[in-house]
């Protein structure tokens, strides 16, 4: 009897094990759409939640299309964002969790050189310059930060907070995406226009002023505090056009609180 208990005991452990294996699938199950909403895509699940930042993914018209997970709204319901155009998207279609955040590629090909670029506060009277440091090896170290100035070495007043660095798949050319100011501001975090784009000169690291191109600015009779800085921008797939999407906050002056979001279409000439 004490024999023939032994594999009774050790019964349990061979299912345990399969149990693992089926929770592991359930958890990479997909997902379905159930709603789109320009670059916005809710999707339902019958299994498990992606995580918020995870990234799904969709076939759209032949072409893998990646969705990261924003927020989640009940009925296991998840709202998304898309890396790319939702054109063709329709409900039912089928979504897959990766289980993972998103993830940049690493390889030679973008292992080295990095450049970073940050905001200083101007507050206390000081100039309102974007400051720069290079690494050259990976991260591991920086370069002590400097001012990032035109090509040239003059200075670029920039007072605002956001901005972004692009590197154009169709040019292979890095731009800088951002406000400027004409002279120092005397507000800090001000003005926040125009809103501009350059091209970066890779062995000074500063903007050529020559390629300065004006995306937005504040016109007549729009609010002394319109702000055209708080943008979002994404590569197309197909054209290599650069879509950017920024909300003109003041953009009337009696109204302070209702804000239009506008999208520029910037197409780059190799």
């Amino acid at each position: 009897m004490a024999r023939a208990a032994t594999p009774a005991k050790k019964a349990p452990a061979k299912k345990a094990a399969s149990s693992k294996t089926t929770i592991k699938k359930s958890s990479t199950a997909g997902g379905k759409i159930t709603q789109v909403i320009g670059a916005v895509v809710d999707v339902q699940f019958t299994t498990q939640l992606p995580d918020i930042l995870n990234a799904l993914e969709t076939t759209n018209n032949g072409q893998r299309l990646v969705l990261e997970v924003a927020q989640h709204l009940g009925d296991n319901v998840v709202r998304t964002v898309a890396m790319d155009q939702t054109d063709g998207l329709v409900r039912g279609m089928k979504v897959t969790n990766t289980n993972e955040p998103i993830k940049a590629p690493v390889g030679e090909g973008v292992l080295g050189r990095i450049l970073n670029v940050w905001r200083v506060t101007n507050a206390k009277g000081t100039e309102a310059f974007k400051w720069r440091a290079v690494s050259e090896d990976g991260g591991l170290t920086f370069s002590q930060p400097e001012p990032l100035n035109y090509s040239d070495g003059s200075k670029v007043f920039s007072g605002s907070h956001f901005h972004r660095l692009f590197r154009s798949s169709k040019t292979g050319k890095l731009y800088w995406i951002g406000n400027i100011a004409k002279m120092n501001p005397i507000v800090s975090g001000h003005p926040r226009f125009p809103l501009i784009i350059a091209e970066v000169d890779e062995e000074t690291l500063g903007l050529i002023k020559e390629t300065v191109t004006i995306i937005d600015t504040r016109h007549p009779g729009e609010g002394e505090q319109m702000q055209i800085s708080n943008f979002w921008c994404i590569e197309h797939g197909e054209s290599k056009n650069l879509e950017i999407y920024v909300p003109r906050v003041y953009e009337d002056p009696t109204d302070l609180w209702t804000a239009s979001t506008y999208r520029y279409t910037l197409t780059f000439i190799e």
